[in-house]
């Protein structure tokens, strides 16, 4: 199992894409708002690693990643898959959770990322089923898994989460997670 992260504290620099091979929101991605720092850590990232770690919490997709970093997209989910190997995750899902909550990344950094979806979930714009679905995503469960916990049909699922994003202004299920866990951090919320 990756080691739990408990005790990391900020990193002296920050890898915040110094070596000059960090280009930036495209044109075709002009406001996407990222994390720039990774908090120490004993886990052996590549610096590739570490950038798209810092993306994929911020709820970058592959394809905006790759185009920031000038490399292919496939290079993208190569790095990825060892990025999640060491993490021991099957998922960017899973992976940006595991960096809020093992604190490999700032959290309050985040929270400027993501404070659009957070401020819809603080107006109560979810149903009690839907938070709950929500919930799960949080934990890492996939649509199949979400099923069968709460005995629904993965279509069900899949329609719950389409609202969920709509009303979360998230673009993917990762954002939608993200600002679940940062809304619910304790002594976190304003």
């Amino acid at each position: 199992m990756a080691e739990r992260l408990s005790d990391a504290k900020p990193a002296a620099s920050d890898i915040s894409f110094l070596n000059g091979e960090f280009h930036g929101p495209s044109r075709f991605f002009p406001t996407l708002p990222f994390a720039t720092r990774i908090l120490e850590t004993s886990i052996d990232f590549t610096p590739r690693e570490k950038e798209s770690l810092l993306l994929i919490s911020s709820g970058w997709e592959n394809e905006e990643i790759a185009e920031a970093l000038r490399i292919s997209w496939q290079s993208v989910r190569n790095i990825n898959k060892g990025l999640f190997s060491k993490l021991e995750v099957d998922s960017r899902t899973e992976a940006a959770i595991m960096a809020l909550t093992d604190r490999l990344v700032d959290a309050s950094e985040l929270k400027t990322v993501y404070v659009d979806q957070i401020n819809c979930l603080e107006e109560d714009a979810l149903t009690v089923r839907k938070t709950e679905i929500l919930k799960l995503i949080a934990r890492g469960f996939s649509n199949k898994e979400i099923a069968g916990e709460l005995n629904i049909s993965k279509s069900t699922v899949k329609i719950h989460i389409t609202t969920i994003l709509r009303k979360l202004k998230a673009r993917n299920r990762t954002e939608a997670a993200m600002a679940y866990l940062l809304n619910d951090l304790p002594g976190e919320n304003e």
